[in-house]
């Protein structure tokens, strides 16, 4: 009898082992053309998993003001851009709230927001270490300007201000690990802050009264819907991957659309172009010079997008048809290549780039319909639409060197796949 319980406690342990170990099967992404992703469903691997990793040896009888709150998906990184960021990385700041009255235990992010202080009635932040974090265009992106330590007494937390241009993490003493992080990289060093759209990229474009041609020529029915012009000194495109003051691309930008249309033209001013592709095999033109679209059904800062956002971790929005990528290019060839990838992979719209060597310009021409998405434009008054302009030249190709144009943060199309940095586009009759 006693070998009998011997044998089935064995059996229980065995099988209590194995539940606990489930494997989780990932799916690596590349944030150029490709929709790849990490497709698995739990999504506690970086929300829920370890959720509060200073929080493990506080006992269950601790009462509920010395308890750490849980923390929210958002969270800042002083890592290399990459698709594989995660809130559970070592290089990653945790946050409790974003915006809210910071209490016991919190790791709050504010923006301008919030207001032009951090302070709020009967706040008090003493017991807190505040960090100031201020875009830097010579960085491309959010560098550290200053830290308050906490029980400093030189400077009153208080009046401490939000940079416009910027944002502001204070940290209760209680989290210690995070305070930590603070002093872990230099100034120096791009910070990426995740779910949030810190800058105003959005831009709003008119409606045409007449059918644009898509001919790969930008003329005088493409003169009232210029949205932009691309260079070194504009504060929203970002040079991070070119050698420093060699900035020899830049672009201007145009956006209209019909009860058919979205229409988007690009003129991308280059001494170089190499597409060594051909129509099948457009899948490739991420490797050189290409321009890579995304589109959105909706505001990219709607409760459902902002839900969301982290597609490496979650693609419900690509899943759905909410966000489409595409790509276009010229080949060395002359010919126009063109993709779409993620619920559907037949381009359905039009398109139209042409190279000039003479005028170094290269001129992209795209009508997407709104019938892909479903959408009447009648309806919709606010969308999302952004894109990169991939500039890999030869030489560079040979080096291994991959250069693009993209939006401040990646654009939610390079650098990693985070939907809350697609412009919201706002609809003029």
């Amino acid at each position: 009898m006693r070998k009998v319980f011997i044998v089935l406690l064995a059996g229980i342990l065995v099988l209590s082992f194995t539940s606990c170990n489930g494997d989780e099967t990932n799916e690596s992404m590349f944030s150029g053309s490709t929709e790849k992703s990490v497709l698995s469903d739990d999504k506690s691997d970086s929300y829920d998993k370890d959720k509060n990793e200073s929080e493990k040896d506080i006992s269950s009888e601790t009462s509920e003001q010395e308890r750490l709150p849980d923390y929210i998906p958002n969270f800042v990184s002083f890592a290399p851009l990459a698709v594989s960021l995660r809130a559970t990385d070592s290089t990653s700041i945790r946050l409790t709230k974003i915006n809210e009255t910071a209490s016991y235990g919190d790791v709050v992010l504010f923006t301008s927001d919030f207001g032009s202080r951090i302070s709020a009635e009967n706040d008090d932040f003493s017991e807190f270490a505040v960090m100031v974090c201020e875009y830097d265009h010579n960085y491309f992106g959010y560098v550290k300007k200053s830290i308050y330590k906490v029980g400093e007494t030189d400077v009153d937390k208080t009046t401490i201000e939000i940079p416009p241009e910027g944002f502001v993490i204070v940290a209760h003493s209680a989290q210690t690990r995070m305070i930590g992080k603070f002093d872990d990289f230099d100034s120096e060093t791009p910070l990426f802050v995740s779910g949030i759209q810190l800058a105003d990229v959005g831009f709003s474009i008119d409606k045409t009264n007449t059918p644009i041609t898509i001919d790969g020529v930008v003329d005088r029915q493409w003169e009232n819907f210029k949205i932009d012009t691309i260079d070194e000194n504009n504060q929203l495109w970002q040079y991070s991957s070119f050698d420093k003051g060699d900035y020899y691309a830049t672009a201007e930008y145009f956006a209209s659309y019909d009860d058919d249309y979205i229409y988007l033209a690009v003129i991308v001013n280059s001494p170089y172009h190499y597409c060594p592709i051909s129509p099948g095999t457009a899948g490739d033109m991420w490797k050189y010079e290409c321009i890579q679209v995304k589109v959105v059904d909706q505001s990219p800062l709607s409760d459902f997008m902002l839900e969301h956002y982290d597609h490496i971790i979650d693609n419900t929005a690509v899943k759905e048809g909410h966000v489409r990528s595409y790509g276009f290019a010229v080949s060395d060839a002359g010919e126009t290549c063109f993709y779409e990838s993620g619920i559907n992979t037949v381009f359905g719209g039009k398109a139209k780039v042409v190279r000039d060597d003479n005028a170094q310009t290269t001129t992209y021409e795209v009508a997407i319909t709104w019938e892909e998405f479903g959408i009447d434009s009648s309806s919709i008054k606010e969308f999302g639409l952004t894109f990169s302009i991939n500039s890999t030249n030869e030489e560079d190709f040979e080096n291994s060197v991959w250069k693009n144009l993209i939006l401040r943060d990646g654009g939610g199309v390079i650098g990693r796949n985070d939907w809350s940095k697609i412009p919201v586009v706002t609809l003029n009759e």
